[in-house]
């Protein structure tokens, strides 16, 4: 139920301290995605992450997604094409009932979720009495459930009548007059139930039509509730260009500039011309691979502003991995050593890559993961550099020098270019090598 995911589960101890902006960064495999669960269940819950890292991982991931379904997360991924539009506000071209080509300006995910948490503090901080969270989400999940089994009417501020269903997901429509099907947004009948506003924002009267009827089911307290925190996760984030994307917003979410800090600072966003501001309620969780040498490095002006958080690769998670007489955890903690002496602490192999062996722990499988995944990270690493590679591997044999026949390959070439050949030598992968343990030995020792 998402009842789950309201402010009564929120440790009633005292508030723990989390940085408003933080990066989790490391090498590729480290698992910083993996852990922006646990990050973001810590805020919402105060939970330290000690104690919820010892917490069945299924029921982790379970309230976390009861929670963005319920807006309070929100996960972006951030690449070359992504811009300013897609995540503050940008103008974009939609139809009305009657084909009308309109264009609008349009909140991006995080205007939204500034939107959201600023909803949440007026509610709980400007009433006497604020509507629990609760009854909002059981009006809200009964009103989907009844949808799934039957087309409900409602009527417009202006007395026109929609007809609304639900598909299988949950996902509400509205058939309209004209006989049109428009998409619902349940954030903005949350909102609006939330805020008992009489004011259509955004030009979702059907959302408002659905929480006025809706209102009656919302129960009230005296606020006596926290203020919601409101988290918007990042994957990714040096691999959009990031000062277009965050424009003003490299000022704004400053922890001293934030709503009600002394120096808190708003400015007029170039397509609204709203005022805008960012709530302390808001808080950013990035993912940055440090190995990929493709990315740019973080905007000096955003670096500043964020908590960093290195994830180094934990060998340690595969200490009961054995694959015959192979301890999978020394085996990946001489390769990183090797790479770390080569090259340098960033281009270090992850432990995920690896996580499979747990269930599955079968020479095949181990020779997949180095044919598909390892060997190929390290052709990366070191730019095809094999002799680099074959130190990495110790020698191991799964690499061996190619044999080329100068004479017959360059006929016409004099003996004076022998030097460039033996700096240009090439290497090729022995197959048969994969299928032997004692291959996976002798990269630990000899």
């Amino acid at each position: 139920s998402s009842d789950v995911c309201s402010s009564d589960l929120m440790n009633p101890s005292e508030q723990i301290k989390q940085p408003l902006n933080r990066i989790l960064f490391g090498a590729a495999g480290t698992g910083k995605t993996y852990h922006t669960i646990n990050h973001a269940l810590s805020i919402i819950e105060n939970k330290p992450l000690e104690i919820l890292e010892q917490e069945d991982r299924t029921a982790l991931k379970l309230r976390f997604d009861q929670y963005k379904e319920q807006c309070q997360i929100k996960f972006v991924t951030f690449h070359q094409s992504f811009s300013y539009e897609d995540f503050v506000e940008g103008i974009r071209a939609e139809t009305d009932d009657n084909g009308q080509l309109s264009y609008d300006v349009k909140a991006g995910v995080f205007k939204e979720i500034c939107e959201d948490a600023q909803i949440e503090i007026d509610a709980k901080q400007n009433n006497v009495s604020a509507p629990i969270e609760a009854s909002i989400n059981s009006a809200i999940d009964q009103l989907i459930t009844q949808a799934k089994t039957e087309e409900m009417i409602f009527h417009t501020k202006r007395g026109a009548e929609i007809k609304v269903s639900s598909n299988s997901a949950g996902t509400l429509f509205a058939l309209t007059s004209t006989g049109s099907n428009i998409t619902l947004s349940i954030r903005h009948i949350r909102n609006y139930l939330k805020t008992q506003s009489d004011i259509i924002v955004d030009q979702k009267s059907y959302e408002w039509a659905i929480a006025n009827s809706l209102r009656s089911e919302v129960e009230y307290a005296k606020s006596i509730e926290k203020v919601k925190p409101y988290v918007l996760i990042i994957d990714e984030i040096n691999r959009g260009n990031i000062s277009r994307i965050f424009g003003e917003l490299i000022t704004l979410i400053e922890d001293s500039k934030r709503q009600g800090a002394d120096d808190a600072l708003s400015v007029t966003l170039p397509y609204s011309k709203d005022d805008f501001s960012v709530p302390d309620n808001v808080y950013i969780i990035g993912t940055m691979n440090s190995s990929d040498r493709s990315l740019t490095g973080l905007d000096i002006a955003l670096r500043r502003r964020f908590t960093f958080i290195e994830m180094p690769p934990k060998p340690e998670l595969l200490n009961d991995v054995n694959v015959e007489d192979v301890d999978v955890q020394q085996l990946l903690t001489v390769i990183n050593q090797r790479i770390e002496v080569l090259l340098d602490r960033d281009h270090c192999i992850g432990h995920a890559n690896f996580m499979s062996l747990k269930d599955q722990p079968t020479l095949q499988n181990l020779a997949d993961i180095f044919k598909q995944r390892i060997i190929p990270q390290l052709q990366e690493y070191f730019f095809d550099d094999w002799s680099k590679i074959n130190m990495v591997l110790n020698a191991n044999g799964m690499l061996k020098p190619k044999v080329v026949e100068k004479s017959a390959l360059f006929p016409n070439v004099d003996t004076g270019s022998e030097g460039f050949f033996e700096d240009q030598k090439t290497w090729e992968l022995v197959d048969s090598t994969f299928d032997s343990i004692e291959s996976f030995t002798k990269i630990i020792k000899h």
